[in-house]
Formats: structure tokens, sequence, C-alpha cells
């Protein structure tokens, strides 16, 4: 709890006065990170990514998964010999 309680909302209440992110309210940037499971049950769960908000748009977790295949797959290829 001490650590996700830190990376999160310590982080928000930091930044309330400071910018538009950190905390889950109106009028702030959407940037969060949907679980299917709860992280205070096992700190694994966090892996359970069911998707994102990014910016108000919401990326699912299939989205995820091809864009981060798609980087690998530009860093593998030839594009990287010079």
């Amino acid at each position: 709890y001490d650590i996700l309680n830190s990376a999160t909302n310590n982080v928000g209440k930091y930044f309330e006065n400071k910018d538009n992110f950190g905390t889950i309210t109106k009028g702030f940037r959407a940037d969060l990170v949907l679980l299917d499971k709860n992280p205070i049950d096992d700190i694994n769960n966090l892996k359970a990514i069911s998707g994102v908000m990014v910016g108000g748009s919401w990326m699912s977790k299939d989205e995820i998964n091809q864009k981060l295949n798609d980087i690998t797959t530009y860093y593998t290829k030839e594009n990287l010999k010079d």
C-alpha cells in the first residue's frame, strides 16, 4: 500500500498546485492505468493491465502490446545499422 500510495496519491499532492495532473479530477489530464486485479492484494497484480487512459483517450491492452511490438520491430530492423 505504501509503495502504491507514494507513486500515486503522494505525486498528486505534490503536483496539485503545479500542473493539471496527478489526481483524477475534472479538468485534469486523464492519465491512468486500469488493472484487472487489486495490487494491494499482491504487488504482482500491477502486471494485470486492462488498459490505460492517456490524455483522455482509452488504449486497450491489445493496443499497448501492438505498439510495443511495433517499437521492437522498428529497433530490430535495419533502421539501426547506421
